[in-house]
């Protein structure tokens, strides 16, 4: 997989996000510098190339005295697809048949 990297910067403040692809050091957001500069929304999308990688977050720069917070919204899992179920669903009705099937040779 190629790497790839760069820098999202938006607004009149230090707002920037790294995004790095593969193997890389830790991304980090910041947004604003000393105090609460309001509500921004930012976009991005994270898709694992193996089971082993993960998304972390780390919020610094709030106001003094404060814990640093971030909040997440809109993350979504993989759904099945239609034939997937479709197998699955036949695979329970022939394991079915085949115990039935035994069922009525033992008693017969």
């Amino acid at each position: 997989m190629k790497r790839r990297s760069g820098v999202i910067r938006e607004g009149p403040r230090h707002a920037h996000r790294k995004i790095c692809r593969g193997r890389c050091r830790p991304r980090y957001s910041c947004v604003g510098d000393q105090g609460f500069v309001g509500w921004r929304k930012q976009y991005a999308k994270f898709t694992p190339a193996s089971s082993t990688e993960t998304l972390q977050f780390l919020a610094f720069g709030t106001l003094a005295g404060l814990p640093p917070f971030v909040l997440l919204d809109g993350v979504s899992l993989a759904v099945p697809e239609p034939s997937a179920w479709i197998l699955l669903i036949a695979g329970f009705c022939l394991v079915g048949a085949v115990a039935r099937r035994q069922c009525v040779a033992v008693s017969a």
